[in-house]
């Protein structure tokens, strides 16, 4: 069964790609494609999957959390998928952590890693959006600031425009986690609103069109 991770970026209509393919799960069925999101993936199947210190008590919640994950995959192997689709922009990191960093996903490498080793390291593709940096981070803050997170001062601002880390090394840290799978860049400008094109790049396989409009 090839896997097959969409890990955003965020603000790059993920979640209109999220809602696509939840409405057309009537087609992913027949083409024998399996489809986990966020409603799967931040449901406790993974917690534990990057503990904090003080709750361990001892016990291997890392492992834990990759029994999970292994005994979810089997249970996709064993109704046919030939191809599962995992789709959730926060394994690259969290929007609000690039916000209070000041930094694009800064963890994406560790966080890749550690995800990868919980699907056995078996990944055979990776797609990834991104759009403008300059209207990324203006997005990311509008986003945040809405949600209740404190509006970044004018210094934070600054530091944020001036951030000499790109997507070019957002996407190098992301080759050095998963060297052996395919890595697909595509741009927000290009694909958004065309959620069918995406998944037809992720999968080859043909997509129905977005009948409903979720971008």
């Amino acid at each position: 069964m090839d896997i097959i991770f969409h890990i955003g970026a965020h603000r790059s209509a993920s979640t209109s790609f999220q809602h696509y393919l939840r409405d057309i799960h009537t087609t992913l069925n027949e083409q024998r494609t399996g489809y986990w999101g966020p409603h799967r993936t931040r449901g406790g199947m993974m917690n534990g999957l990057f503990p904090a210190q003080h709750v361990a008590r001892g016990r291997n919640l890392v492992r834990r959390a990759e029994g999970r994950v292994q005994m979810n995959l089997t249970r996709a192997r064993a109704t046919g998928a030939q191809r599962l689709l995992v789709s959730d922009e926060n394994f690259a990191g969290t929007m609000y952590n690039c916000v209070r960093t000041k930094t694009l996903y800064p963890s994406i490498g560790e966080r890749m890693a550690r995800h990868v080793a919980a699907f056995g390291g078996k990944i055979t593709r990776v797609v990834m959006s991104i759009r403008a940096q300059d209207l990324w981070w203006s997005s990311a803050v509008g986003y945040t600031v809405s949600r209740g997170h404190i509006v970044p001062g004018a210094l934070s601002l600054e530091m944020m425009s001036h951030c000499p880390r790109t997507w070019r090394d957002v996407i190098t840290d992301l080759a050095c986690a998963v060297p052996d799978a395919e890595i697909i860049i595509t741009p927000f400008e290009q694909f958004a609103g065309q959620p069918q094109a995406l998944l037809q790049l992720a999968t080859g396989q043909v997509a129905p069109p977005d009948k409903i409009g979720h971008w």
